[in-house]
């Protein structure tokens, strides 16, 4: 069976995006990269290219319209 990432990308919504940055950086010892797009705010945790690694990718995620915290869950994207 070939081996690859099943998760392909989760996205958090956070109301304080600099709060959160430095919560998963202290909690993880990582650095997460910024990236402001107009009104979207990211913030991409670290990959690795290889598909056989474990784990998957993400950003924290700050929009003032979208993306809202919330009881329900964390958006993820699985690859078939």
């Amino acid at each position: 069976m070939e081996k690859k990432n099943i998760g392909g990308w989760f996205e958090i919504p956070v109301t304080d995006m600099e709060r959160a940055i430095k919560f998963y950086e202290t909690v993880f010892k990582i650095k997460l990269s910024r990236h402001k797009m107009g009104t979207l705010y990211m913030a991409w945790f670290p990959w690795a290219e290889d598909v056989n690694a474990p784990g998957a990718s993400g950003s924290l995620v700050h929009h003032p319209d979208f993306y809202k915290p919330s009881t329900e869950g964390t958006l993820m994207y699985l690859m078939s």
